[in-house]
Protein backbone atom coordinates (compact mmCIF):
# COMPACT_ATOMS: atom_id res chain seq x y z
CA UNK A 1 0.00 0.00 0.00
CA UNK A 2 1.19 3.53 -0.75
CA UNK A 3 -0.07 6.63 1.04
CA UNK A 4 0.82 10.24 0.19
CA UNK A 5 0.74 12.76 -2.62
CA UNK A 6 2.69 12.10 -5.82
CA UNK A 7 4.30 8.96 -4.40
CA UNK A 8 5.04 5.67 -6.14
CA UNK A 9 6.27 2.32 -4.85
CA UNK A 10 7.25 -0.84 -6.67
CA UNK A 11 8.17 -4.32 -5.55
CA UNK A 12 10.55 -6.11 -7.91
CA UNK A 13 10.90 -9.88 -7.95
CA UNK A 14 12.34 -12.48 -10.32
CA UNK A 15 9.12 -12.93 -12.26
CA UNK A 16 8.30 -9.22 -12.67
CA UNK A 17 7.11 -6.28 -10.61
CA UNK A 18 4.05 -4.92 -8.84
CA UNK A 19 3.38 -1.40 -7.71
CA UNK A 20 1.17 1.62 -7.68
CA UNK A 21 1.22 5.41 -7.58
CA UNK A 22 -0.73 8.14 -5.84
CA UNK A 23 -1.63 11.58 -7.06
CA UNK A 24 -3.31 14.64 -5.65
CA UNK A 25 -4.92 17.58 -7.35
CA UNK A 26 -4.31 19.51 -4.14
CA UNK A 27 -3.64 18.83 -0.48
CA UNK A 28 -6.98 20.43 0.33
CA UNK A 29 -8.84 18.02 -1.98
CA UNK A 30 -7.13 15.05 -0.37
CA UNK A 31 -8.04 16.21 3.14
CA UNK A 32 -11.65 16.73 2.14
CA UNK A 33 -12.19 13.47 0.28
CA UNK A 34 -9.79 11.03 1.91
CA UNK A 35 -8.25 8.13 0.07
CA UNK A 36 -9.88 7.17 -3.22
CA UNK A 37 -7.45 4.49 -4.28
CA UNK A 38 -7.97 1.38 -2.18
CA UNK A 39 -8.04 -1.59 -4.50
CA UNK A 40 -6.55 0.28 -7.46
CA UNK A 41 -3.05 0.74 -8.83
CA UNK A 42 -3.36 4.50 -8.87
CA UNK A 43 -5.44 6.70 -6.67
CA UNK A 44 -6.08 9.96 -4.93
CA UNK A 45 -3.94 9.85 -1.80
CA UNK A 46 -3.41 6.10 -1.66
CA UNK A 47 -3.22 2.98 -3.78
CA UNK A 48 -2.72 -0.75 -3.40
CA UNK A 49 -1.11 -3.51 -5.40
CA UNK A 50 -1.10 -7.24 -4.76
CA UNK A 51 2.13 -9.18 -4.43
CA UNK A 52 1.99 -12.68 -5.91
CA UNK A 53 2.30 -15.82 -3.79
CA UNK A 54 5.39 -17.99 -3.87
CA UNK A 55 8.09 -15.32 -3.98
CA UNK A 56 11.52 -16.31 -2.72
CA UNK A 57 12.80 -12.74 -2.48
CA UNK A 58 11.76 -9.20 -3.34
CA UNK A 59 13.10 -5.66 -3.44
CA UNK A 60 10.96 -2.62 -2.67
CA UNK A 61 11.47 0.97 -3.86
CA UNK A 62 9.55 4.13 -2.99
CA UNK A 63 9.99 7.48 -4.71
CA UNK A 64 8.22 10.71 -5.48
CA UNK A 65 7.28 12.14 -8.84
CA UNK A 66 6.07 15.55 -10.04
CA UNK A 67 8.29 16.98 -7.28
CA UNK A 68 5.25 17.09 -4.97
CA UNK A 69 3.90 19.92 -7.13
CA UNK A 70 0.33 19.56 -5.82
CA UNK A 71 1.04 19.26 -2.11
CA UNK A 72 1.80 21.59 0.75
CA UNK A 73 5.29 21.66 2.28
CA UNK A 74 3.97 19.73 5.29
CA UNK A 75 2.75 16.94 2.98
CA UNK A 76 6.10 16.09 1.42
CA UNK A 77 5.94 12.67 2.93
CA UNK A 78 5.04 9.39 1.31
CA UNK A 79 4.72 5.97 2.87
CA UNK A 80 4.82 2.47 1.45
CA UNK A 81 4.16 -0.60 3.55
CA UNK A 82 2.93 -4.16 3.45
CA UNK A 83 -0.51 -4.75 4.90
CA UNK A 84 -2.75 -7.78 5.01
CA UNK A 85 -5.72 -7.27 2.71
CA UNK A 86 -7.36 -3.93 3.29
CA UNK A 87 -6.51 -3.77 6.98
CA UNK A 88 -5.52 -0.11 6.84
CA UNK A 89 -8.34 2.43 6.85
CA UNK A 90 -6.92 5.72 5.55
CA UNK A 91 -7.87 8.78 7.59
CA UNK A 92 -6.64 11.96 5.83
CA UNK A 93 -5.16 13.12 9.16
CA UNK A 94 -2.40 10.54 8.67
CA UNK A 95 -0.81 12.91 6.16
CA UNK A 96 -0.86 15.83 8.61
CA UNK A 97 0.41 14.47 11.89
CA UNK A 98 2.58 11.66 10.53
CA UNK A 99 0.93 9.03 12.73
CA UNK A 100 1.57 6.57 9.94
CA UNK A 101 5.33 6.66 10.53
CA UNK A 102 4.77 4.92 13.89
CA UNK A 103 1.72 2.83 13.00
CA UNK A 104 1.44 -0.95 13.15
CA UNK A 105 -0.59 -2.77 10.51
CA UNK A 106 -1.29 -6.52 10.28
CA UNK A 107 0.64 -8.59 7.75
CA UNK A 108 0.42 -12.27 6.93
CA UNK A 109 3.54 -14.23 6.11
CA UNK A 110 2.72 -17.51 4.41
CA UNK A 111 6.02 -19.35 4.33
CA UNK A 112 7.48 -22.79 3.88
CA UNK A 113 10.93 -24.35 3.78
CA UNK A 114 12.73 -25.42 0.64
CA UNK A 115 11.56 -26.22 -2.84
CA UNK A 116 10.72 -29.89 -2.27
CA UNK A 117 7.42 -31.41 -1.30
CA UNK A 118 7.32 -32.73 2.23
CA UNK A 119 7.46 -36.33 0.95
CA UNK A 120 10.67 -35.57 -0.94
CA UNK A 121 12.12 -33.75 2.06
CA UNK A 122 11.53 -36.71 4.40
CA UNK A 123 13.04 -39.15 1.88
CA UNK A 124 16.12 -36.92 1.61
CA UNK A 125 16.28 -36.20 5.35
CA UNK A 126 20.05 -36.73 5.55
CA UNK A 127 20.61 -33.86 3.10
CA UNK A 128 19.51 -30.52 4.53
CA UNK A 129 16.18 -31.50 6.02
CA UNK A 130 15.00 -28.71 8.32
CA UNK A 131 13.15 -30.83 10.92
CA UNK A 132 16.22 -32.13 12.82
CA UNK A 133 14.64 -33.29 16.09
CA UNK A 134 13.98 -37.01 16.51
CA UNK A 135 10.53 -35.99 17.74
CA UNK A 136 9.66 -33.62 14.90
CA UNK A 137 7.95 -34.38 11.63
CA UNK A 138 7.37 -32.32 8.58
CA UNK A 139 4.03 -31.67 7.05
CA UNK A 140 3.14 -30.34 3.65
CA UNK A 141 1.63 -27.20 2.34
CA UNK A 142 -1.32 -26.95 0.03
CA UNK A 143 -1.86 -29.22 -2.94
CA UNK A 144 0.42 -28.30 -5.81
CA UNK A 145 2.75 -26.09 -3.75
CA UNK A 146 6.31 -26.89 -2.84
CA UNK A 147 7.92 -26.51 0.55
CA UNK A 148 7.14 -27.93 3.97
CA UNK A 149 6.87 -26.99 7.66
CA UNK A 150 7.87 -28.85 10.83
CA UNK A 151 5.95 -29.70 13.99
CA UNK A 152 6.64 -31.61 17.18
CA UNK A 153 4.93 -35.03 17.20
CA UNK A 154 3.30 -35.52 20.63
CA UNK A 155 5.94 -33.27 22.20
CA UNK A 156 6.23 -29.60 23.07
CA UNK A 157 8.92 -27.28 21.78
CA UNK A 158 10.54 -25.91 18.66
CA UNK A 159 10.69 -28.50 15.84
CA UNK A 160 13.40 -26.56 13.98
CA UNK A 161 16.01 -27.18 16.72
CA UNK A 162 17.87 -30.49 17.07
CA UNK A 163 16.68 -31.01 20.65
CA UNK A 164 13.70 -28.70 20.29
CA UNK A 165 10.85 -31.20 20.79
CA UNK A 166 10.99 -32.33 24.40
CA UNK A 167 8.53 -33.13 27.16
CA UNK A 168 5.55 -35.18 26.16
CA UNK A 169 2.52 -33.03 25.44
CA UNK A 170 -0.29 -33.58 27.91
CA UNK A 171 -3.93 -34.00 26.94
CA UNK A 172 -5.52 -30.67 26.18
CA UNK A 173 -2.22 -28.80 25.85
CA UNK A 174 -1.49 -26.94 22.68
CA UNK A 175 1.73 -25.69 21.25
CA UNK A 176 1.11 -22.23 19.91
CA UNK A 177 3.74 -19.92 18.50
CA UNK A 178 2.67 -16.33 18.03
CA UNK A 179 5.12 -13.70 16.89
CA UNK A 180 4.38 -10.02 16.61
CA UNK A 181 6.81 -7.61 15.08
CA UNK A 182 7.07 -3.90 14.56
CA UNK A 183 8.97 -2.73 11.51
CA UNK A 184 10.91 0.26 12.74
CA UNK A 185 11.40 3.37 10.65
CA UNK A 186 15.03 3.64 9.52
Amino acid sequence: MVVGCDTQAFVHFKEGAAGCLTYSTSSKALRESGCKGLGSRWGLGCCTSEIPNGLKSLEANISRFANYANSLASDHCGFAFLASGYSYDFPPSDLDDRKLADADVPIELDWSIGNQTYDEAERNSARGYACPSNNSRCYGRYEGRVGYLCRCSSYNGNPYLESGCEGIATAGSTTTCLYFTHIAQT
